[in-house]
C-alpha cells in the first residue's frame, strides 16, 4: 500500500507511504486511479510517510496531481500555479545530493 485517503470537510487529504521507486509504478499508478479528488474543494497530500522517491515515483505523483487539478471544478478555476507549485515541490524533494524534503502539498 503506497497510499491512503481521507475526506473531511471538502477536503481530500492524500496520505503517501512507502517507496515510490520505478519497481512500485504499476502499484502505485493503480492507487492512484482509485481515488476520487473531484469529491474534494481541495486536495491536500501528506508526503511525511514517503521513505522513499525516485523521478518515476514523483512524476506519477505530478502526473495525478495535473489530473485531479482538471477533474475539478473548484480547482480548476483556480489556474497552474498550484500545479506548478506541486511540480516544483516534487523535484525540491528529488534533486540529486539532497535529502528527501517530505511536506504537505495544498492546493
Amino acid at each position: 500500500m503506497f497510499l491512503s485517503q481521507q475526506h473531511r470537510d471538502g477536503v481530500l487529504t492524500v496520505s503517501v507511504t512507502g517507496r515510490w521507486l520505478i519497481e512500485n509504478a504499476a502499484a502505485i499508478t493503480e492507487e492512484l486511479a482509485a481515488l476520487e479528488p473531484d469529491r474534494a474543494d481541495k486536495v491536500r497530500i501528506d508526503t511525511q510517510g514517503l521513505e522513499d522517491l525516485d523521478l518515476t515515483g514523483a512524476w506519477c505523483l505530478h502526473n495525478w496531481a495535473a489530473r485531479a487539478q482538471q477533474s475539478s471544478r473548484k480547482l480548476n478555476g483556480m489556474g497552474r500555479s498550484q500545479t506548478r507549485c506541486a511540480t516544483s515541490s516534487v523535484r525540491s524533494a528529488i534533486l540529486p545530493g539532497r535529502p528527501l524534503r517530505t511536506r504537505n502539498l495544498i492546493w
